[in-house]
């Protein structure tokens, strides 16, 4: 009996236009997208960012394509 393992994780980054610095307060943003990424069963490993960009670690389930976990 053979047994697969898989494991997507992506690193997902988003900038404001021409990075300017839009961001004022970094963390709930952060908040509202790990809230996002639970209701769509994505998980958030890590997360950053500063005030023109994000950084986002996930773990993305097999069945989920990649395409479909970064627009949502």
């Amino acid at each position: 009996m053979s047994h697969t393992y898989t494991l997507n994780l992506l690193h997902v980054v988003f900038s404001t236009k021409n990075r300017a610095p839009l961001i004022r307060n970094v963390e709930p943003l952060i908040k509202n997208l790990r809230g996002i990424a639970r209701n769509k069963n994505i998980d958030v490993l890590a997360a950053g960012g500063t005030e023109n960009h994000i950084h986002l670690l996930l773990r993305v389930p097999p069945v989920r394509p990649v395409s479909e976990a970064i627009r949502d």
